[in-house]
């Protein structure tokens, strides 16, 4: 599997460690784009310049310009504080590259799991859905699944075709939900979000509060019973309401 890793930074003194971290996994094929400012350099490095006064945080825009510019077939798109962990691309080699969109475990900077394999959706009142979002790793996916999750844009592992045809919103900036945004374009486009059990990588800086949102067995089986009809009742309410809070417009559907 070749794989081209694109780095969304505006300088950050951990790139030397991110870029470390990948070159230690021995990928025979792979390339790092940098979109930003940085200052590291070598045969695997190419730097996408980005005048951040255009528009302030607008990673939208720098996760659409790797894409364009990737070599590779599988992008591997990061935040300038995930680095991966050990034994990652031997992970991505018993996992497969039979996948569209996926990311795999992640683990925060104290060790702890982060929002990975996860749920979306924070409007409803029933509390096996709303508090409790972080599905098993072997619980199985399914595209009726995917429609009420996402994938944190911090990470996220994507074909390039499916990247280059799906881009993400470029109206939309840093916490505007815009991975919620593009799961959802995604998803009622037939895609399937996957997690790879096998992969870990780690938040080098500290993200706030931990909350232990891991789904219970309880709250498992009202997923498994609920009907079709019933995940199309949550999709359809997620998107009302992403697109209502970004937009106004709750004609659209993601």
């Amino acid at each position: 599997m070749d794989f081209t890793f694109g780095i969304i930074t505006n300088g950050s003194e951990n790139l030397p460690l991110i870029a470390q971290s990948i070159r230690a996994q021995n990928i025979p094929n792979y390339e790092i784009l940098v979109v930003g400012q940085n200052d590291l350099s070598g045969s695997d490095i190419r730097s996408i310049p980005f005048d951040e006064s255009v528009r302030p945080m607008w990673i939208t825009r720098k996760r659409n310009l790797i894409a364009q510019n990737a070599r590779y077939e599988n992008i591997v798109m990061i935040h300038d504080y995930i680095v991966l962990m050990e034994g990652w691309y031997e992970g991505f080699l018993r996992f497969g590259s039979d996948f569209s969109i996926c990311n795999s475990k992640i683990i925060d900077v104290h060790g702890r799991r982060g929002i990975d394999y996860t749920l979306f959706l924070p409007f409803l009142s029933h509390p096996s859905l709303r508090d409790r979002q972080l599905l098993p790793y072997d619980y199985p996916p399914s595209h009726t699944l995917s429609t009420i999750m996402y994938l944190p844009g911090n990470y996220v592992v994507i074909k390039r075709d499916i990247a280059l045809k799906f881009p993400y919103d470029e109206r939309l900036v840093w916490n505007q939900m815009e991975d919620v945004v593009l799961s959802h374009t995604l998803t009622d486009a037939g895609y399937i979000i996957q997690c790879n059990p096998y992969s870990t990588v780690q938040m080098i800086k500290d993200k706030g509060p931990y909350y232990d949102i891991s789904m219970r067995p309880e709250d498992l089986e009202y997923l498994d019973s609920m009907p079709e009809d019933h995940y199309e009742h949550l999709a359809q309410i997620s998107r009302t309401a992403v697109q209502t809070a970004l937009f106004g417009d709750t004609s659209k559907t993601g």
